[in-house]
């Protein structure tokens, strides 16, 4: 698995490093960003060579004289290492080091030399180079000819990728299956012969009769519950009305004195004066602030004619080092004396304007502290104001609320209370009869309920695998007719791989047979009838070719990573569609690390576990 890829004068990325995750990696960038550059690097650090028949030194950059590559990976036993190659302008081999690493530190080099770094790397990833090439990195445009030409297409992948003539044995696990799914039907259909006897028909429908029974009976008691607990409301409200107008009393005194609390913490009798306190002291902020800004004024332009003045005697004192000065003011050539003594009067000048600018400093010091002063006053009394508003609104609301209460209020409370009393006697009554009731009713429904639920999964269990089996049969019967003489041990491990990331991405049973002379998926009928790629709907040729793209990967040596490169390029918006969500629904348990490139900038919506995001240069 790619974790980490540092480039330096490679292709057109100057000098940049990019980080790998697990699960769906995204390179996003338009044309002339660095996705190439980046997937030539990873090719290049494992093998030392290009994808293309290139010499590695054309991608070092134009104005550079060598271009450097590191990468880091695991491999499958678990282990880290860091392939480091550097490689000079228009050659054809680069020096290369390869270092066991842990906690993000070089620990031992393994091996040195180009040659031996790659096959080093090459044997702790399990893999050939050509199966690099073939198997796990997938070039651009590869799956736009596989799905416009499907026949030839794939009989090219397979062909590439097997290097074999006929497709493995897979018959016998199709057998198996088989026989597994015939004592599932069996078992199912002697369930489903004991639910529909004549005897639990009519259980059933004495159950029904009985469950109508109950359902009526129970109408006719909520439509009396109903009642009864419409009068012990309005009767509980009005006990209710009474208690809320006393508690309301009891807030709006304690608001009341939370407000002549604040009102003595203040120093004021009334709301009023803290509003217009508020108010001088804004008014007084902004004569200060106006001050402020006054004075800032003023030492500014005092310190630009300072610095004019800097200036002229700068030019005075080497106009009498170079024995030609000139007068600032009219640009009257000066003598030596007249020249120092105009410096002199300079002098002076700045040190009235530094006094000046002093005095004025320490002014505009003065008013600051004053403004913190007033602000900190000011945010107390808006602080309190807000709190009095606050508490007037409320200490309104709740007498309006209490007067409200108290208009509603037309009986004593004790005569509320018998009534009360009477009326949860009456409903306590009806109450039990009820829940008697419901207690049968969910029996009765319960018992219902399972017995039909019982039968409706035996027949929908059954309707999956009376399918199961129809497409057992027709993949069996591909399969004796074509599994001669063909690479037994990596086919099977494809048809496993393919038939449980079909299961994954549809949810549903598919398996693939090869025609054993043309060397491409077929499916045929129980009438012989062929149902080759072509037939097949687009959503299943973008499944077919992810699939046996990842399976081979993980059949022919399995690294842990497969490479996209341009997957989209060519493809209408359909088939992009789909292959999309193909590549979304990729699990890791297939495979650990998939990299895809893409210039398409919606296919950043998808789900990826990293995303690399690059600008064109």
């Amino acid at each position: 698995m790619i974790l980490r890829l540092k480039l330096s004068n490679w292709g057109i990325i100057t000098n940049q490093e990019f980080k790998f995750s697990k699960g769906k990696n995204l390179i996003l960038g338009p044309n002339f960003s660095g996705k190439s550059s980046i997937l030539n690097a990873i090719y290049f650090a494992i093998t030392g060579a290009l994808p293309s028949n290139l010499p590695p030194g054309e991608m070092v950059q134009k104005r550079e004289s060598e271009a450097f590559v590191e990468m880091d990976f695991s491999t499958p036993n678990g282990e880290t290492y860091r392939v480091r190659r550097r490689i000079g302008k228009g050659r054809k081999t680069a020096h290369a080091n390869l270092y066991l690493i842990g906690e993000g530190e070089e620990k031992a080099e393994v091996e040195t030399g180009g040659g031996e770094v790659t096959q080093a790397i090459l044997d702790k990833l399990g893999i050939g180079e050509k199966y690099l090439l073939q198997a796990i990195f997938m070039r651009e445009g590869d799956i736009y000819r596989t799905l416009t030409k499907p026949e030839r297409g794939f009989k090219e992948e397979l062909n590439k990728l097997l290097k074999v003539n006929r497709l493995s044995e897979l018959a016998k696990a199709v057998k198996k299956i088989k026989g597994e799914i015939k004592k599932e039907i069996e078992n199912l259909e002697t369930k489903l012969v004991v639910t529909q006897g004549e005897e639990e028909r009519k259980s059933v429908k004495d159950l029904e009769k009985q469950l109508e029974e109950i359902k009526k009976e129970l109408e006719e008691l909520n439509q009396k519950l109903t009642k009864i607990e419409e009068e012990r409301e309005n009767l509980r409200e009005l006990e209710m009305s009474v208690d809320e107008a006393l508690a309301l009393d009891r807030k709006i005194a304690k608001l009341k004195d939370r407000y002549n609390e604040i009102l003595s913490d203040s120093e004021v009798e009334s709301l009023e004066e803290i509003v217009q306190q508020v108010k001088d002291k804004e008014n007084k902020l902004n004569e200060i602030n106006e001050k402020i800004t006054e004075l800032k004024s003023i030492i500014n332009s005092r310190k630009l004619e300072k610095e004019k003045i800097e200036r002229d005697i700068q030019r005075l004192e080497e106009g009498i080092m170079g024995k030609r000065s000139i007068c600032p003011t009219c640009e009257k050539p000066l003598t030596e004396a007249e020249a120092r003594n105009v410096i002199r009067k300079k002098k002076k000048e700045i040190s009235r304007i530094e006094s000046d600018i002093k005095s004025r400093e320490n002014k505009l010091e003065s008013e600051l502290r004053n403004i913190k002063q007033i602000q900190e006053k000011l945010s107390i009394l808006k602080e309190n104001k807000a709190i009095l508003e606050g508490l007037n609104r409320e200490i309104e609301e709740l007498e309006r609320k209490k007067r409200s209460i108290t208009e509603s209020i037309t009986e004593p409370i004790e005569e509320v209370e018998k009534k009360i009393e009477e009326l949860e006697r009456k409903t306590e009554e009806i109450d039990d009869k009820r829940e008697k009731l419901i207690y049968q009713r969910g029996q009765l429904e319960g018992m219902l309920t399972s017995q039909r639920d019982f039968e409706r999964d035996i027949l929908s269990d059954l309707k999956k695998l009376y399918h199961k089996q129809h497409i057992t049969e027709i993949i069996l019967k591909a399969a004796e007719e074509t599994a001669k003489d063909v690479a037994q041990r990596a086919l099977e491990g494809v048809k496993k791989d393919v038939k449980t990331m079909w299961t994954e991405i549809h949810s549903g049973t598919w398996d693939i047979e090869f025609d054993d002379k043309k060397l491409f998926p077929i499916i045929k009928t129980k009438n012989n009838e062929k149902f080759v790629v072509e037939q097949l709907s687009g959503a299943e040729k973008v499944t077919l070719f992810v699939a046996l793209r990842i399976s081979f990967a993980r059949n022919l040596g399995n690294p842990g990573f497969l490479i996209f490169d341009e997957p989209f390029e060519h493809l209408d918006d359909r088939n992009k569609k789909l292959l999309r969500e193909v590549l979304s629904k990729i699990s890791s348990t297939w495979i650990n690390q998939v990299i895809v490139s893409s210039y398409e900038e919606d296919v950043k919506e998808d789900k990826w576990d990293n995303i690399i995001e690059l600008e064109a240069k």
